[in-house]
């Protein structure tokens, strides 16, 4: 799962030396910006050769429409604006099993850090929820850039000759580089009212359990 930012560049480096192939997949909800994925993904191939990585942008903005809807539907029961980038996540984890099941694929891995559990989507409660659902799936989920600072990773990437401007600084987050990594519009517009409500762990987990009912339904029709 690749959205072409710090920490999906970062793992992808560590996954090249590990795999003879690497899938890239990035995703496409209809609102996302995800063209600057691919200038990571030209300075990857030119350094490993370009049979290394397969790019794959994945546009799911239909079903993604569809998991809004019932979004809005269960505003009452889950009240937060949060749950909607949650299950956009989650989103992509089921079209990730779609795909790696077409093409015999056994491992899924993603980018993210430990400094960024304020991210729903980035919690333990997403990780151990996620890893059960490729599990089930058989497939083995890992997180090759959980463990390492944001600076580690910076100083990494830049002895590969990847570097990231731009950088912009948001409240209560680590900040995020616009020249590298795909960003949403729907969740930049629904950024400021993020703060205005903190679901507990117990909403977060019925509401990670009511939506996977709804993707696990999606996966066995794909």
């Amino acid at each position: 799962m690749y959205s072409g930012g710090v920490d999906s560049t970062f793992s992808a480096i560590l996954l090249a030396k590990k795999f003879d192939k690497v899938h890239l997949l990035t995703f496409n909800n209809g609102f996302t910006c995800w063209r600057p994925s691919r200038k990571n993904v030209i300075l990857l191939k030119k350094r490993f050769g370009k049979d290394k990585f397969h790019h794959k942008i994945i546009n799911f903005s239909n079903f993604w429409k569809k998991l809004q809807l019932k979004n809005l539907k269960l505003f009452r029961k889950y009240p937060t604006m949060k749950l909607m980038c949650l299950s956009c996540r989650m989103a992509m984890a089921a079209f990730t099993i779609i795909y790696n099941k077409k093409h015999n694929i056994e491992y899924v891995a993603e980018g993210t850090g430990k400094d960024q559990s304020y991210n729903l989507d980035q919690n333990k409660y997403y990780i151990k929820m996620i890893e059960s659902l490729f599990k089930k799936h058989g497939m083995k989920y890992t997180l090759p850039s959980f463990t390492y600072t944001f600076k580690e990773k910076l100083r990494f990437l830049k002895k590969y000759g990847i570097s990231y401007r731009f950088f912009v600084k948001l409240p209560k987050t680590r900040g995020i580089f616009l020249d590298g990594q795909p960003f949403c519009f729907i969740g930049n517009l629904l950024y400021p009212f993020w703060y205005l409500s903190n679901p507990k762990n117990d909403i977060i987990r019925k509401y990670m359990d009511e939506i996977s009912l709804y993707l696990e339904d999606y996966i066995r029709k794909n």
